[in-house]
C-alpha cells in the first residue's frame, strides 16, 4: 500500500517537473522508470500548452481515459454518487470503489493527481483497484471541479464537501 501512495506522489511530482521541462529520468528509481515508459499515454506535457490552455490538456486526458478503460476486477464495485456543493449547488461526483469484502470501519477519501488543473477520478483505476482490494476498504475518489474554469477555493471545497458528505451520511452508502 506504501508503493501505491509512493507511486502516486512521484508521479504528481513527475507531472509537474515535466511540464517545467526539469525532469531528469536518470534519477528516477529503475523500476518505476520501467513503469513510467511502460504507460500508454505519455506523461510529458507541453509546458506552453499547460500554462496558457489547461482546457486543451483536460479535454485531451478525458478523451485517454474514456478509450482506454481499465478492466475491472470482478471483486470490486464502482459506482458514482452525486453530492451538492455547498457553494452553488452544483453535483460533485464521488466515484466510488468498493471490495465485495470491505471494512465498513475502512474509508479513504481520495484526491486524484493534476494539480488542481488537469485529471479525474478513473486516471488511477488500476491503483484503487489493488489499494481498495488490499486496504479491504471503500475509496471515494472526488472529481473536483478543476481551474481555470473553477478557481481556488472551489476545488478544494468540492473535497471538502465530500469529506463532510462522508461523515454526515457514509454510513447510508
Amino acid at each position: 500500500m506504501k508503493e501505491l501512495i509512493f507511486l502516486t506522489i512521484i508521479l504528481s511530482h513527475f507531472l509537474m517537473a515535466t511540464a517545467q521541462n526539469k525532469l531528469d529520468l536518470n534519477r528516477i528509481n529503475s523500476e518505476l522508470k520501467a513503469s513510467i515508459e511502460g504507460t500508454a499515454q505519455s506523461l510529458e506535457l507541453d509546458s506552453s500548452l499547460f500554462l496558457n490552455n489547461p482546457a486543451a490538456i483536460q479535454q485531451e486526458r478525458a478523451e485517454f481515459i474514456r478509450n482506454n478503460p481499465i478492466q475491472k476486477p470482478v471483486h470490486i464495485q464502482v459506482r458514482d454518487i452525486f453530492i451538492e456543493s455547498t457553494i452553488d449547488k452544483y453535483n460533485i461526483r464521488l466515484h466510488c470503489y468498493q471490495p465485495k469484502d470491505y471494512s465498513a470501519e475502512r474509508v479513504i477519501l481520495y484526491f486524484h493527481g493534476g494539480g488542481y488543473i488537469f485529471g479525474q477520478p478513473e486516471q488511477v483505476d488500476g491503483q484503487m483497484f489493488q489499494l481498495a482490494t488490499a486496504a479491504k476498504a471503500t475509496i471515494i475518489s472526488v472529481d473536483y471541479r478543476l481551474s481555470p474554469q473553477y478557481p481556488f477555493p472551489v476545488p478544494v471545497t468540492d473535497g471538502f464537501d465530500a469529506l463532510q458528505w462522508i461523515i454526515r451520511d457514509g454510513k447510508r452508502f
